[in-house]
């Protein structure tokens, strides 16, 4: 018997990135139909490590009603005005606002999405009722239930601490049954000798003002974040590693976040991507794992 999780449900992809959701999402066969996104790198990684699948561009020139129908729409609108590094301006609400606009559209025609999945910074909780925002938001285009938990990743197999902010947002589910949908699990196995690469190019050295977000194998076996900007600072994730303090190689942030090792090296036409660019993508990502489990969780509720 096929656990519903397992059934092939469609989804559509906003705010795409280098498809962090979409790796997560792949593992329960799920099937995506398109795709979104603006920026030139993260597109070549979309177009080359998923071909077939449209990457459709600007979002404000996406319209619901026009894409191919399907079950879940997941989004990872930018975080970057809510975080920390961005100042907390909030300007990602606009944003958010097509978010809602495609969904709106979507379910006027077909009548779908039945649940909208959305990944954003913990800083969206604090400050200008940015949360109260987006519940209202939802409930004007029909939402029933919505829920949302601060999710970290080093509780879903990878040795990174990162923590997002995961919202359900169903218009069908009864209320009743919306707690069940992010039970956060106890914990679980991670090992960051997994993530390291034995034999590597030379990487940058991370500086001693570093040392404070740096790790060390057996004293502190789980990373910080890993950051957009360790492509163009001596800032980032430092590794003790054969006695030396060095930067995060991008193959070993892939890893962190439980991707493929190499999936932001490549464009279609096999064109090689910066590393500083595939730092930009990876930081700007999602842990896949974690997407796997939230699909498992929100699967039987579709």
């Amino acid at each position: 018997m096929i656990n519903k999780d397992q059934l092939l449900l469609s989804y559509g992809s906003l705010f795409s990135g280098a498809g962090g959701f979409e790796l997560g999402l792949n593992k329960l066969s799920w099937q995506c139909k398109w795709m979104n996104e603006i920026n030139k790198y993260p597109r070549m990684v979309l177009q080359n490590k998923f071909p077939g699948i449209p990457v459709y561009d600007n979002i404000y020139d996406v319209r619901g009603k026009e894409l191919s129908p399907v079950d879940v729409i997941v989004a990872g609108f930018p975080c970057q005005s809510f975080s920390q590094a961005g100042l907390k301006t909030g300007s990602g609400i606009n944003l958010f606002n097509e978010l809602t606009r495609v969904v709106s559209e979507m379910r006027k025609e077909y009548n779908k999405p039945n649940v909208v999945i959305w990944e954003n910074v913990p800083g969206i909780l604090s400050g200008q009722g940015w949360m109260s925002y987006i519940y209202s938001s939802w409930c004007k285009v029909g939402a029933m239930v919505q829920e949302h938990r601060i999710l970290d990743a080093q509780f879903f197999g990878v040795p990174h601490r990162r923590r997002r902010v995961i919202g359900v947002v169903s218009f069908g589910l009864r209320a009743e049954r919306a707690g069940e949908i992010l039970v956060i699990p106890q914990g679980s196995t991670r090992h960051l000798k997994k993530s390291l690469q034995q034999k590597y190019k030379a990487a940058p050295s991370v500086s001693k003002s570093s040392s404070p977000i740096a790790f060390h194998l057996k004293q502190d076996p789980i990373s910080s974040t890993v950051a957009p900007s360790m492509g163009v600072s001596s800032e980032g994730i430092g590794i003790y590693h054969q006695g030396k303090l060095r930067k995060a190689t991008p193959v070993e942030c892939e890893r962190l976040m439980g991707w493929p090792d190499n999936h932001t090296l490549n464009g279609p036409n096999n064109e090689t991507i910066s590393n500083t660019q595939r730092y930009k993508m990876i930081g700007n990502g999602i842990v896949a794992p974690m997407v796997t489990w939230v699909g498992k969780q929100v699967g039987p509720f579709v």
